[in-house]
């Protein structure tokens, strides 16, 4: 069988996790995980706002590949719901690969964390 050629020209190469081991372009391309993850991080220099997954200390895409480092202490507090239930948030601040600093804020490790660039530095 011949290997599957994605859009970007890289060999399609499934990961061991969950997951298609390509992604989907606006225009609806598939490109390999390493090439979306540049994509991102180049994406980084002019964002305000980004996603990501916190995973140890860093902040990755869905692939794996890491968009920015955590630079401090990763605080953790308990939050309530309207519903009156509780959940944990978790605060930090990330360093991306162009030197940006990111506020960041999201429910756990391996869950979606919203990014903010942080004015002025």
């Amino acid at each position: 069988m011949e290997p599957t050629i994605l859009d970007c020209g890289h060999e399609l190469v499934k990961p061991s996790h969950l997951g298609t081991g390509y992604a989907r372009t606006s225009d609806n391309k598939q490109i390999c995980y390493a090439c979306a993850t540049a994509r991102q991080i180049e994406e980084m220099k002019t964002a305000t706002k980004f996603g990501g997954y916190l995973s140890g200390g860093a902040v990755t895409d869905w692939g794996g590949g890491v968009l920015a480092e955590v630079t401090g202490h990763v605080r953790k507090t308990m939050q309530r719901a309207p519903n009156g239930s509780r959940y944990e948030l978790v605060t930090f601040r990330a360093k991306d690969k162009h030197g940006a600093l990111w506020s960041c804020r999201g429910t756990g490790e391996g869950m979606l964390v919203h990014m903010r660039r942080v004015k002025g530095a």
